[in-house]
C-alpha cells in the first residue's frame, strides 16, 4: 500500500513557472551579496514567501489554499481528504541575512534543514514524506472555504481537547480526531456543525 503522501506534485517539475525576479535572484546566489545591491533591484529586504510562488497563484484560481504555516495546519494535511489536498515541491530559497548582506545557506545547513510539517508529523508516529514540500488544501464543501473550515477544525479541535482535559498543542492527535470527525459527517450533520463552530 501506498504512502499517504506518495502522489505526483500538482505541477510537475517541467511544468513549473520560472522563479518570480526576487526569488530567482536569491536561489542564484553563490556568494555574498551586498544587501544595497539587492535593495537596488529589488526594493527593502524581506524573507522570501512561498506565497511569491507563481505556482500558488495559478492553483488558487482553481480553489487550491496554501494554509499559515502554524502548527495545527502543518498536521492536517495527512488528515485532510486525499482528493481534496495535494503538493508541491516548496522552491522558496533559503538564505542567511546580515546587516550589509545576503549569504546562500552552506552544503552543511541544506543537510541539516527539515521541512516543519515533516517533523512535526514525525514526532507524531505518522510516516513523513521526503524532501520540502508545501500541501495544499481545497474545501470538499463548497459553501465553506478553506480559512473558515480551518478555523472551524481549530475550534472544534480546541473544545475536544478542553474535554479530555489535554493540551491541544502537546496532544496534536485532537486535530486528527476533529478532522475525522468533520469530514465524515453528512450535508445535513455538516450544516449543524458548520453553524456551531465556522463563524
Amino acid at each position: 500500500m501506498a504512502a499517504w503522501w506518495d502522489v505526483p506534485s500538482l505541477i510537475a517539475n517541467d511544468d513549473l513557472p520560472p522563479l518570480p525576479p526576487r526569488l530567482a535572484t536569491l536561489a542564484a546566489l553563490t556568494g555574498r551579496l551586498p544587501l544595497a545591491q539587492y535593495e537596488a533591484a529589488h526594493g527593502p529586504w524581506s524573507w522570501p514567501e512561498p506565497s511569491e510562488l507563481t505556482e500558488i497563484a495559478q492553483l488558487a484560481r482553481d480553489g487550491w489554499h496554501l494554509p499559515e504555516p502554524h502548527v495545527v495546519n502543518l498536521v492536517l494535511p495527512f488528515a485532510w481528504p486525499a482528493e481534496h489536498r495535494g503538493w508541491l515541491p516548496n522552491r522558496v530559497p533559503h538564505v542567511w541575512h546580515s546587516n550589509v548582506h545576503l549569504i546562500p545557506p552552506t552544503a552543511a545547513d541544506d543537510e541539516h534543514d527539515t521541512d516543519p510539517a515533516a517533523d512535526e508529523l514525525g514526532a507524531m508516529g505518522v510516516d513523513v514524506f521526503p524532501g520540502r514540500r508545501l500541501w495544499l488544501l481545497r474545501s470538499p464543501f463548497p459553501a465553506v472555504p478553506v480559512p473558515a473550515l480551518l478555523d472551524g477544525l481549530l475550534a472544534h479541535a480546541k473544545t475536544l481537547a478542553a474535554q479530555r482535559g489535554v493540551d491541544l498543542w502537546q496532544h496534536k492527535q485532537v486535530v486528527f480526531d476533529a478532522a475525522h470527525v468533520v469530514f465524515s459527517l453528512d450535508a445535513k450533520a455538516f450544516d449543524a456543525w458548520r453553524r456551531m463552530f465556522v463563524t
